[in-house]
């Protein structure tokens, strides 16, 4: 996929099933490699993954956001998330496998959790039981690019209250939108008024 070509993006989600996004690809950003001193990446156990989709048939724009990790856990895990809900979901190791190779990469590049220590992907039967960090995915229709800004800077925190942030992965996004799409350069940014 190349950034200015119109292009097709196939999800396959377990309890979603198949989703098709068709359009001109804006932006495509991810954060699975870490650089490294002497300038080396690494890929990161968890990462994210963002695309800003220009529809064309149906008009507007399609934000794609993904939550994606290599990392599992003991199934009686102590591991929680924000929520206080176990880490991951329960599922087979053959399960897991094959989600981590939808994500392009070797079973073997699955992450046992440093604190829970579940056994290591090479001593994992097909059959043992873990909780693997399923990939989250969401995605938003937004009529005009502001509204693609407001999405990716404006979240409600775990407390309830409204914040705005502008992280240096979403600003290399927005960026890459704007050099993608000329109807960005031309879009109403959205206004927050603070009183």
């Amino acid at each position: 996929m190349s950034l200015g070509e119109t292009t097709e993006i196939v999800i396959r989600d377990r309890v979603s099933g198949i989703t098709k996004i068709t359009g001109l690809l804006i932006a495509d950003l991810s954060t699975q490699r870490e650089r490294q001193p002497h300038g080396n990446y690494r890929p990161k156990p968890r990462w994210g993954h963002n695309r800003i989709v220009k529809l064309q048939e149906s008009g507007g724009y399609l934000l794609l956001r993904e939550a994606l990790s290599l990392t599992y856990h003991r199934v009686n895990t102590s591991c929680t998330t924000i929520n206080r809900q176990p880490s991951g979901e329960q599922c087979s190791a053959s399960e897991m496998f094959a989600e981590i190779e939808q994500l392009g990469m070797a079973r073997d590049e699955a992450v046992s959790c440093d604190r829970c220590q579940p056994q290591y992907p090479e001593e994992l039967r097909a059959t043992a039981l873990v909780r693997y960090e399923m990939p989250r995915r969401q995605w938003d229709q937004c009529e005009n690019p502001g509204q693609v800004v407001q999405r990716l800077t404006q979240m409600r925190r775990f407390s309830g209250v409204w914040s705005s942030e502008v992280a240096e992965p979403i600003r290399g996004l927005i960026e890459q939108a704007r050099l993608h799409d000329p109807d960005w350069a031309e879009a109403d940014m959205p206004v927050v008024e603070i009183r």
